[in-house]
């Protein structure tokens, strides 16, 4: 199992993505080996919002939240209170983004990694967590 951080799903949708082409990989490889995804329960709304200011067809984003609802990759974790506040405690301590602070905490929950593209929520979270992005999960199973 491992954490992915939206951009790294987004990475991998959109060709347009700047590390489009050094996601794709990783993505087939996940989809063959069907290692689980685990994201947090706002990470949907991340992906459409996302999707939909970058000017994504509705349909591709309606395709998108059904493959993430019913994809068996993914396994969805909820924020409750207690966990909000963990998050809040880690985004406090590692000074991060509420959200990156949310995928960070629940890898280091799931004592799994994150894959980010995002360098801050990588370097800064590295305290926390193992944090990589998806090339170097790449390098590791090579």
């Amino acid at each position: 199992m491992i954490v992915v951080d939206a951009s790294v799903w987004l990475s991998a949708i959109l060709e347009s993505d700047i590390h489009h082409h050094e996601t794709l990989p990783w993505r087939t490889s996940i989809e063959r080996t069907g290692e689980q995804i685990a994201v947090p329960s706002h990470f949907p709304a991340e992906v459409a919002g996302v999707l939909s200011r970058t000017g994504s067809d509705r349909l591709f984003i309606t395709g998108t939240l059904n493959l993430i609802g019913a994809e068996s990759l993914f396994t969805i974790y909820p924020i409750d209170v207690q966990f909000g506040l963990a998050c809040a405690e880690l985004a406090n301590s590692a000074a991060v983004r509420g959200s990156d602070a949310i995928y960070l905490a629940l890898a280091r929950f799931l004592q799994v990694p994150l894959l980010s593209w995002d360098r801050q929520q990588r370097e800064r979270g590295a305290l926390f967590c193992r944090t990589m992005t998806p090339v170097e999960a790449m390098e590791m199973t090579a």
